[in-house]
């Protein structure tokens, strides 16, 4: 059964039983199985026949915060998954950050094992000694942190703009990260 919408305004108005012939200028989109998108078809008052989509609305200032704002977290999120120390490549997922959270105290102490050795991100095993596993923790930590206050920034940033071109043309990007506030 057709979902059936206003051609004009997108508007959705319910669906029309087989056969029923919704009022000129009413809609509905049809699956094209080849390209898998779904073209848009229009009752003209005697026939269903292809027509253009209905216009997107443009976002409403509030909108286009949201989609910025939702940006963002994706952004810091996949910073958020490795990290680069030494010529080496960490995963730093909240997975491996609790792994590595559960070892600090012990390295911090000095009593990790004769030849302690950690996975990198390409499955290479290296040995990190106390020192080096307690500079690797806390450095990861240091990152995260300034990631955390660098989103906060962003977020006050974005939400106090004005203008929908203002958030769009906002670029937290090359922004970059601040050193820790």
């Amino acid at each position: 059964m057709p979902s059936h919408y206003r051609l004009d305004t997108g508007e959705w108005i319910g669906n029309c039983a087989p056969g029923a012939s919704p009022p000129e200028g009413y809609g509905y989109s049809e699956l094209d199985p080849p390209t898998g998108l779904y073209n848009p078809v229009v009752w003209d008052g005697d026939a269903w026949v292809g027509a253009d989509p209905p216009p997107v609305p443009a976002p409403t200032l509030e909108e286009a915060k949201v989609a910025k704002l939702q940006s963002l977290d994706q952004w810091q999120y996949a910073l958020t998954q490795t990290y680069e120390w030494q010529g080496h490549v960490f995963q730093t997922d909240a997975v491996a950050r609790g792994r590595l959270a559960s070892i600090y105290p012990m390295a911090l102490a000095g009593k990790l094992p004769e030849g302690f050795q950690w996975r990198l991100l390409n499955d290479i095993q290296i040995p990190l000694s106390n020192e080096q596993f307690t500079n690797l923790y806390e450095s990861i930590i240091a990152c995260h942190q300034r990631l955390i206050y660098s989103g906060f920034h962003h977020k006050d940033t974005i939400k106090t703009l004005t203008t929908i071109e203002a958030v769009e043309a906002y670029e937290f990007v090359v922004l970059g990260v601040p050193d820790g506030e």
